[in-house]
């Protein structure tokens, strides 16, 4: 008997139950997967051992100066209208790459002044003009007030 009046354990009946137990609860599934979730774990820990760690170490240390230095901040905050800015100039890129392959495939101009002419008057042509003079406006613009900054 122990100071509290109870009939001291059998530790090792109990640990038997217990390792009995387990290997009831396991099925040939879940200790497959174990033994594949071990693999990977020590396939990492070897990676990690051999070089991995010191290159993580190091990323984490440039991580941690980012944000230090509100870095990491500034990128967050301004990540949405980046995304906005890309998903902006997508179409330009499509529509690039698709008047490239239309052009391509037609014969060439026959050039001079009279081809010249017949191009300038049309209305798609005079329509594309005054567009890309607004894109230079407009970049122009942009550029100046970057350089007032």
């Amino acid at each position: 008997m122990d100071m509290q009046g109870t009939a001291p354990r059998e530790s090792g009946g109990e640990i038997g139950h217990l390792v009995e137990a387990a290997r009831d609860a396991l099925s040939d599934e879940m200790v497959g997967r174990l033994s594949a979730t071990m693999t990977d774990a020590i396939a990492l820990f070897d990676r990690l051992t051999r070089g991995g760690a010191e290159r993580l170490i190091g990323l984490a240390e440039q991580v941690e100066r980012l944000e230090r230095s509100g870095a990491l901040q500034k990128l967050s905050d301004s990540l949405p209208a980046l995304v906005e800015g890309v998903s902006r100039i997508q179409p330009l890129l499509d529509a690039i790459d698709a008047a490239a392959a239309r052009t391509s495939a037609l014969p060439a101009s026959p050039g001079g002044l009279r081809a010249l002419l017949a191009l300038v008057r049309e209305p798609e042509f005079q329509d594309t003009m005054r567009f890309l003079l607004a894109v230079g406006e407009e970049l122009r613009g942009a550029r100046g007030a970057q350089r007032t900054r």
